[in-house]
């Protein structure tokens, strides 16, 4: 998780480089889908061993920053789209 966010901080001061923001976001975004995989994987873990547990916080937290990082390649990749047909009609 502290690499996602440092990736995190990182994407968001690449503002100048669209498309270096794409690839730190999709980079971002495996990270965090691992980390969202291994608290499963522990999850079931733990339960198996001691019967019981519950998802809290920590299984959701992972899976809205993806959700967030794909929205955010994806606005901007629309704005790099957008920056591009502007430079056609120069």
């Amino acid at each position: 998780m502290a690499a996602a966010a440092t990736i995190a901080i990182m994407e968001i001061r690449r503002f100048d480089n669209r498309m270096t923001q794409v690839k730190l976001g999709t980079l971002n975004s495996l990270i965090l889908a691992g980390a969202l995989g291994s608290t499963v994987y522990f999850y079931n873990q733990v339960t198996g061993q001691y019967g019981y547990g519950q998802f809290g916080l920590s299984i959701w937290i992972p899976f809205i920053g993806v959700a967030c990082n794909w929205l955010a390649i994806r606005f901007i990749r629309k704005d790099e789209k957008i920056v591009r047909d502007s430079d056609r009609i120069r």
